[in-house]
């Protein structure tokens, strides 16, 4: 029994997670997305690092989010007022105050729900990249770019 989701949690370094947007095995139902495998994976690891950016709101949030591609997964973010500089800003802020272990890390604990979207969507942002390809289309290189925590981004 493989627990990706647990072993990927234990590591504390930079993660970039690739879904294949037309994946026709990872997805529990062939050709809908928000049942890719990728996404439960992505809110494991988000729940484990940032525990407190996830309420009701929030989770609903990225569920939408995670069921998107592209142009209607941009939608989602102007839906909820994602401001990418701003939210870069105010995490690599608090992620650089903290000392290690980084994660789980305690932002968000002050939040209102509002922003705990907002943040949450940014964050989910920088760890996924979208590949417009079926299961065994070979990824091109060009995608593949050394991930960094958000502290150091």
């Amino acid at each position: 029994n493989l627990d990706v989701a647990a072993q990927l949690c234990q590591y504390p370094g930079p993660v970039r997670l690739f879904r294949r947007t037309e994946d026709e095995v990872i997805c529990l139902i062939p050709g809908v997305l928000s049942t890719n495998r990728g996404n439960f994976l992505l809110a494991q690891l988000l729940r484990y690092r940032y525990p407190n950016l996830f309420c009701n709101e929030s989770e609903d949030a990225l569920s939408l989010w995670l069921e998107k591609a592209g142009n209607h997964q941009a939608s989602v973010l102007t839906k909820y007022d994602v401001n990418e500089v701003i939210c870069k800003v105010t995490v690599t802020a608090f992620m650089q105050r903290q000392e290690a272990p980084l994660f789980p890390s305690s932002f968000g604990a002050s939040m209102d729900p509002s922003q705990k979207c907002q943040m949450l969507l940014y964050i989910a942002s920088t760890y996924l990249t979208d590949f417009a390809s079926t299961h065994c289309t070979p990824l091109p290189p060009s995608i593949f770019h050394m991930p960094q925590l958000i502290s150091t981004t």
